[in-house]
């Protein structure tokens, strides 16, 4: 007994097979362009962030590094929200806000706040419809936050604004490894400074003792 019974059997088996070829080839497609935009988008995170360590003392790295990124994720506005001593958030090289520098954040307030304290992106596609997203920048449409982990802590949060570009959970793809990239950076920049601040406070202390045991 044949397989296929008529010719209508036939040609239906025939657009099956067709449509899972073209669907696996699509998909195929589909997953080599994204790892090529991603190498892409890796790559030039890089050269940003090569640039910003060259552009000087901790702040104005972290400035150059964000006013790169903001281009390369076509943003308005973008911020580092690093913990302070007293448990806020302070908005830390950033690009595009107002008066960054008075700008602090409770752990769990705006995206920013909410995606330090959960450990999870928090992508707002729409900020009007947004219950995290906190009115800071006029005009803004669209937002995202992504947790700065560094060897298993969460040390801060990524946060992106954009009056053009609409961000979509998608995004978090490209935008993951380039906020790891970031983060090593910005953790490797502090841990240094910390080392340069104790040894110039040990160098005091001991010429302190040298004075006065003279």
């Amino acid at each position: 007994m044949p397989f296929f019974e008529t010719q209508l059997e036939v040609i239906e088996a025939a657009i099956w097979l067709v449509t899972i070829v073209a669907g696996v080839l699509a998909g195929w497609l589909w997953a080599r362009r994204s790892r090529r935009s991603l190498t892409r988008a890796l790559s030039a995170a890089s050269a940003i962030v090569a640039e910003g360590l060259s552009s000087g003392d901790q702040e104005q790295s972290f400035a150059a590094m964000s006013a790169g990124l903001a281009r390369l994720f076509d943003a308005d506005a973008v911020a580092l929200a690093l913990p302070t001593g007293d448990g806020r958030l302070a908005c830390v090289g950033s690009y595009g806000y107002p008066n960054p520098e008075s700008k602090f954040l409770q752990p769990g307030e705006g995206i920013s706040g909410h995606a330090f304290v959960t450990d999870e992106p928090v992508v707002a596609t729409d900020v009007s419809k947004s219950e995290h997203y906190k009115p800071d920048t006029p005009g803004m449409k669209s937002a995202l936050s992504v947790p700065m982990r560094y060897e298993g802590a969460v040390i801060g949060a990524f946060n992106v604004e954009s009056s053009r570009r609409r961000y979509r959970v998608s995004d978090l793809e490209v935008i993951v490894p380039i906020v790891e990239q970031v983060t090593a950076v910005v953790q490797g920049s502090r841990l240094r400074r910390a080392a340069q601040e104790r040894a110039t406070a040990e160098k005091k202390a001991r010429q302190e003792l040298q004075a006065v045991s003279a």
